[in-house]
Parts: structure tokens; sequence; C-alpha cells
């Protein structure tokens, strides 16, 4: 499954200089991690959208096991296990286990759900950042792709939102949902249409299930990146396509993975109590 970001495009040099400005990023993202309101010690997440271990999910997953959280990563079953992120993670410490888990097939959450209890005894937490791009335009796209982009971008998390929600109810946890969305919820393409409607409709989720599940104490929100450099994002095409993307951007760069850390540390700690329903925009300024 690929990430949920603005498509971009950026040269190979870029890709191959991605791993050190990752973890030179991320050393700086996690002085968070040093304040207590935004601990997760004993917490325990779930993390969809995990496969590479240079994507949102694996950036988010690293920060959350570093600030102390039970990390449950799910990839996708058709392609091969996180083990580099596995053992990135497990090396510093970090409690974690991989679980494969198709998330448009509503029938395997229980697999993420299960394995959260049965290991870790505990559910805190679901970041939904699983997506895929679902390129086309109006007249290109056909039946199968708006439905698997669907499933994927929206049923999904419609889905696993309710079977975490059912136990953090039952166990009267004040858990935090958080939606990973895209910038296009904003600034539609004409591209990437049915991306861009189940983005949409993931936004929407979040207000409304914030609505729902406030009386009970959990919070949903959303996390909103634009430009992002990763594997779903394309960066192995032409380099003007980046420097495009990188015009559009008031701060001067696209982003990395590493960037959304702060906001989702924020979303699932104790300091974002009194947030719900959010779109927090981690875009560089994309579109202003």
């Amino acid at each position: 499954m690929g990430r949920s970001c603005l498509p971009l495009t950026a040269n190979r040099q870029t890709h191959g200089n991605l791993r050190a400005k990752r973890i030179h990023s991320l050393d700086q993202k996690l002085i968070f991690v040093n304040n207590p309101t935004l601990n997760l010690q004993d917490k325990c997440a779930i993390i969809t959208g995990t496969s590479t271990s240079t994507g949102i999910g694996a950036a988010i997953a690293t920060a959350y096991a570093q600030a102390g959280a039970k990390v449950v990563i799910n990839y996708e079953p058709s392609l091969p296990a996180p083990d580099e992120l596995l053992a990135e993670l497990k090396s510093t410490g970090g409690q974690v286990i991989a679980v494969a888990a198709d998330i448009s097939d509503v029938s395997q959450h229980h697999l993420l759900i299960d394995a959260a209890l049965n290991t870790f005894g505990v559910l805190d937490i679901l970041v939904n950042n699983a997506g895929v791009l679902g390129a086309g335009q109006l007249f290109s796209v056909t039946e199968e792709n708006w439905d698997h982009t669907n499933s994927v971008n929206l049923k999904g998390p419609y889905f696993l939102t309710q079977a975490a929600a059912k136990i953090m109810v039952e166990r009267k946890t004040k858990g935090r949902i958080i939606n990973v969305t895209s910038t296009h919820v904003y600034r539609p393409s004409k591209l990437y249409t049915v991306y861009t409607i189940s983005k949409a409709g993931l936004d929407m989720l979040s207000r409304s299930l914030a609505l729902e599940l406030g009386e009970f104490g959990i919070t949903v929100n959303s996390i909103v990146p634009g430009a992002v450099t990763t594997a779903m994002s394309g960066y192995h095409a032409q380099p003007e396509s980046l420097a495009r993307n990188t015009n559009l951007v008031p701060l001067g760069r696209v982003g990395v993975p590493e960037d959304l850390v702060g906001a989702a540390l924020f979303l699932a700690s104790n300091a974002s109590d009194y947030v719900t329903g959010a779109d927090i925009k981690v875009n560089g300024g994309f579109g202003l």
C-alpha cells in the first residue's frame, strides 16, 4: 500500500539521500519525546500502511516507539514484511510487531485488533495511514479503480475505526484516532479525481466521528500532508516535477515523512486532550 500524500516526483539522487536525511530529520523531531505531555509510555498504537521503511507510516511508527508506545505496524500481504523497519525499531528497544492485513478487506481488520490486544493487552491509538493513489481522470477511471481506491482510502479506515473504537468504548479508553488525508482535500487535482474524492471523504469521516465519539472521550483528527517524498509519490520520474512542486511551497522544499512526526505525536498524546475534529496541515504552506 502507498502512503497518503500529494503526488510528486523527484530525482534518484533525492531518493538515494533520503535515508540519511530521514534519520537526521527524525533525530531533530524527537525532542518532542522529552516533553512528558507528549510521552506515549504504556500506550499501544496500530499504524496502517507501513509496508516500506521510508514512508509516513514508518516515520510515525519510529517516533511512537521512541516515545514509549507499543506499536503494531501493518503491511500489505502481497508485499514483503517490513523487516528493515522492525529491526530498526527493535534495535533501539522498541516494542513492535508487524501484521499483514489488507485494509480494503474488512474481514481482515480483526487481525490488527487481535494482535494489539493479545500481544500488548491494550489499544489506545489508531493511525489510518494506508492509502493508494488511484490516478486517472473522469473518462479513464474504471469501476474497479474507483472501488479499490475508495476501499483502501475510505472504507478501510471507517470500518477499522469502528472496530478499534468498540474496544476503546468497552474499556473506557480515551483513545486517539488519527487519519492521514491529503492537501488535495483543499486543492483538487484533475489527474487524481478518485484519490481526491476518497481523501475528502476521509476528512469528513474525521469530523463526523469526532462528533459521534466525543461523548466517550475519544478524539478523531486529521493530519494533512502536502508534497512528501515517499514511494507512492513517484519520485523516480522527471526532476522537473519535483521543481514544480517545490515552487508551490513557501518554505522552499517538499516534505519528508518525518515532517509529520510532530503532529502525529501531539494528536496521540495527552497534550491534545481538547482537540478533536481538527485538520492539522503539515505542508509547508503548499498552495497558499
